[in-house]
């Protein structure tokens, strides 16, 4: 095996180049694409310079595929932007501290509500029966399943 690594021609460093990348593309992470590069990069310079020794070209490919990884990594998560909507992808988690009313009893501590155009499933804090008519506030998200606790009556 290491006689293999040892004795790469500019064929097989492009060869692994794309199969790096082609493992990249059928299961994105970034993880495979830098060293693909890499790859590229060694195959490229080993033809440019057909005397480069083995030790440089694992040397190069090895430094190369490091720093750019790692390069890609502290970038990416520095250029991960905060927005005003964190959100917008967590439709239930939006819920938290709404208040509705039920329209069906709890049974055993569980139920059902409807907010807006949904219907959701919904346990109630103190696992007690809720009858049809009481008001709830949704006080957290476990999953699909909303937690609600009975909302006190508001004086208008």
């Amino acid at each position: 095996m290491i006689e293999f690594v040892l004795n790469l021609t500019t064929v097989q460093w492009f060869i692994l180049a794309i199969a790096l990348i082609g493992v990249e593309v059928l299961a994105p992470s970034s993880y495979f694409l830098w060293p693909g590069v890499s790859a590229f990069v060694v195959g490229f310079l080993s033809w440019l310079f057909p005397g480069l020794s083995a030790t440089w070209e694992i040397g190069i490919f090895v430094t190369l595929a490091v720093a750019t990884s790692v390069v890609w990594q502290v970038w990416f998560k520095s250029s991960m932007e905060t927005t005003d909507a964190p959100q917008l992808n967590r439709r239930a988690s939006q819920y938290v501290g709404r208040k509705i009313v039920l329209r069906e009893d709890f049974v055993d501590g569980a139920g059902y509500v409807s907010i807006d155009d949904s219907r959701w499933r919904a346990e109630s804090e103190t696992g007690a029966n809720l009858p049809t008519g009481t008001r709830v506030e949704v006080i957290a998200v476990d999953g699909v399943t909303l937690r609600v606790k009975e909302a006190p009556v508001e004086v208008a």
